[in-house]
């Protein structure tokens, strides 16, 4: 509780599994507050059991999944009603949105802005970004028209932001 844990792993960070030869053990971990640094190559927290955070600030970087646990995820502390939601899915599942441009074949707009239509997994950033580098807009286009459908089977589609590509825009 409180006070400042640094961890350096060059597998998982922090693990916890059930103890053979306690019944009673779960492998849960609890972290209550303070100031938490993982570097590691691996998952930086992960469990079998249930993972409880009950406040803190976190700086994690993780060669996989930042938090990972085979139990239920706790999160307390949040100023925002929403903000429990948003740890618990930041913790197993980090979604992001993309906005960017793509090109056009038309030298008065070279350039259309996109977005996409949901978050995608944070993981397939790159992947979708190489795909949206690939488009070049031929044919004039209006604000909501998708450009690439269920990019990547993310359930995401790419669609334009602009009316630039009008005539009258």
């Amino acid at each position: 509780s409180g006070g400042t844990l640094t961890v350096n792993a060059a597998e998982d960070g922090i693990k916890a599994e059930p103890d053979e030869d306690d019944a009673d053990s779960a492998g849960n971990i609890t972290i209550s507050g303070g100031t938490v640094k993982i570097t590691s190559t691996g998952d930086s927290v992960q469990t079998a059991g249930d993972l409880t955070i009950t406040g803190g600030t976190f700086d994690v970087t993780s060669g996989d999944d930042a938090f990972k646990s085979a139990g239920n995820i706790t999160v307390t502390g949040n100023r925002c009603p929403r903000g429990e939601q948003f740890a618990i899915n930041e913790l197993s599942a980090p979604k992001r949105t993309i906005c960017s441009t793509v090109r056009t074949a038309f030298p008065e707009t070279p350039v259309l802005p996109v977005r996409v239509s949901t978050d995608i997994p944070k993981e397939k950033i790159f992947d979708v970004m190489n795909e949206i580098d690939k488009v070049c807009v031929t044919m004039r286009v209006s604000r909501g028209d998708v450009l690439i459908r269920d990019v990547l089977g993310t359930g995401a589609d790419v669609i334009a932001t602009s009316d630039l590509l009008q005539p009258d825009a």
